[in-house]
């Protein structure tokens, strides 16, 4: 429990947040690098359950380029989805356009069966040929 926790040189206790524990595997994993796969850490890939060295292992895990890199990449990828800025946002709003369309559309139909059956109205005719008399009033 205290491997979650780092204490710096001015006694400052800064949170290791990256840090996560699987109960199945039984072993501590560093999220950013796990996530990003850009290393081959065991921490990374395997995890570690040597619980008497963690406390050594994880500043030199901290202290790796590869690991310094997967935090700026869970940083940037946080700030773009708050942003809302990432590669599949257009995609997203496009999804969310054609969702609200059919909401509108699926409305009309509603209103119209409505109105239809409240003033007892037949829904089709003897033609069921669009545009030509007789069609019917739906």
């Amino acid at each position: 429990e205290n491997n979650y926790y780092k204490r710096l040189s001015n006694s400052e206790i800064v949170n290791r947040w990256w840090l996560v524990y699987s109960k199945c595997k039984d072993a501590v994993f560093c999220f950013p690098c796990k996530t990003f796969n850009s290393c081959n850490f065991k921490i990374a890939t395997m995890g570690i359950n040597d619980w008497k060295n963690l406390s050594h292992i994880l500043p030199q895990h901290e202290k790796a380029q590869d690991h310094i890199e997967s935090m700026n990449k869970l940083c940037e990828l946080s700030v773009r989805l708050k942003n809302q800025t990432t590669l599949d946002a257009q995609n997203q709003r496009l999804l969310e356009s054609e969702k609200q369309h059919w909401h509108r559309v699926l409305e009309c139909l509603l209103s119209i069966v409505e109105y239809l059956s409240t003033n007892n109205l037949a829904f089709r005719g003897s033609i069921e040929k669009l545009f030509q008399p007789k069609n019917g009033n739906f």
